[in-house]
């Protein structure tokens, strides 16, 4: 008998990547292209991940993960550009 994998490995490739985002932005990244690629990889990841979630638990929590996942992505690098912004005035 074969044991299936648990459905919540899909959060925790969202959760590693997540923690990827922050290490990537701690490096002091210059180039706003490079943010915006990061941030279009951060939705391609969530959504495959959220998509493989809702296979397995249902489109509800597929959707309130992908939600979540994607603002806290999203908040360190709207962060940082108005950090920027404050600064730079």
């Amino acid at each position: 008998m074969e044991e299936s994998p648990s459905p919540y490995k899909w959060l925790g490739y969202m959760f590693v990547w997540m923690v990827a985002c922050l290490l990537i932005l701690d490096k002091g990244v210059s180039s706003e292209l490079f943010l915006f690629i990061l941030l279009l990889v951060a939705i391609v990841i969530n959504a495959y991940c959220a998509y493989k979630f809702a296979l397995e638990k249902g489109t509800f929590l597929a959707i309130l993960a992908f939600v979540v996942a994607m603002v806290l992505d999203f908040f360190p690098i709207v962060a940082y550009f108005v950090i920027i912004e404050i600064f730079m005035a």
